[in-house]
């Protein structure tokens, strides 16, 4: 059974409307949908209908939710709470539900990057334990035991996106180090995470793409690349 229309603006105006404080309301405006500002009448923010359908099907039929991948350690400081920005070279108009993927690729500057500050003492205070090999940590190229690679790690929400310089205010050293901040650049701002109890093995992909549960646990695939 396909979602409907107006159980996509449901889920609208119940789940994504806090961005705007003034208050609004979702609408269906021919193929796409878009939030009206209460006061002005303005259109503040509009997506396609399709992608509106993905996320509301977040917590309807389907379960898929948008996937973005990111190289270890950036991936688990997200899971665990220590990066609260995801500073990217393009935009996106998503806000809702993202699953944090962790890309396959290891090398061993990702792994001298763990030994650094504050990386490794924000994977530590995570509960992340870099192991110790005869009196020194591990610099290899194999995979890690510590990180997992080529899963999904993390589901989240996205409640903005902005450009980065000169950087939100209270921005703090620690977080700053974990992005890249300087100007041409977007950050994406992600609330609610929360680490999946055992990693989803997964292949990634570029950009946003659509995954779904796995009737026997885990995700899959649910389709190509998605509008950003």
């Amino acid at each position: 059974m396909a979602i409907t229309e107006i159980e996509i603006l449901d889920y609208l105006n119940k789940h994504m409307i806090g961005n705007w404080p003034r208050g609004g309301h979702w609408r269906a405006k021919g193929a796409a949908v878009e939030f009206v500002d209460r006061e002005s009448g303005q259109v503040l923010t509009a997506m396609p209908t399709r992608k509106a359908a993905l996320l509301a099907g977040a917590t309807t039929e389907t379960d898929r939710i948008l996937c973005l991948s990111l190289h270890q350690p950036w991936a688990s400081l997200i899971a665990i709470g220590a990066k609260r920005y995801e500073t990217r070279g393009w935009p996106t108009s998503h806000r809702g539900p993202l699953a944090i993927h962790a890309a396959k690729a290891w090398t061993r500057d990702q792994a001298a990057l763990c030994l650094k500050e504050p990386f490794r003492s924000a994977l530590e205070a995570g509960g992340i334990k870099i192991p110790l090999a005869e009196g020194r940590y591990f610099l290899g190229r194999k995979a890690p035991a510590f990180l997992p690679l080529g899963a999904v790690v993390a589901v989240g929400n996205v409640v903005d996106c902005f450009e980065t310089f000169p950087g939100p205010p209270g921005l703090d050293h620690v977080e700053e180090m974990f992005g890249d901040w300087g100007p041409g650049r977007w950050a994406w701002l992600l609330e609610d995470v929360r680490p999946l109890a055992e990693p989803s093995p997964l292949a990634g992909a570029q950009g946003l793409f659509a995954i779904r549960p796995k009737p026997g646990g885990g995700f899959e695939r649910a389709g190509g690349r998605w509008d950003r």
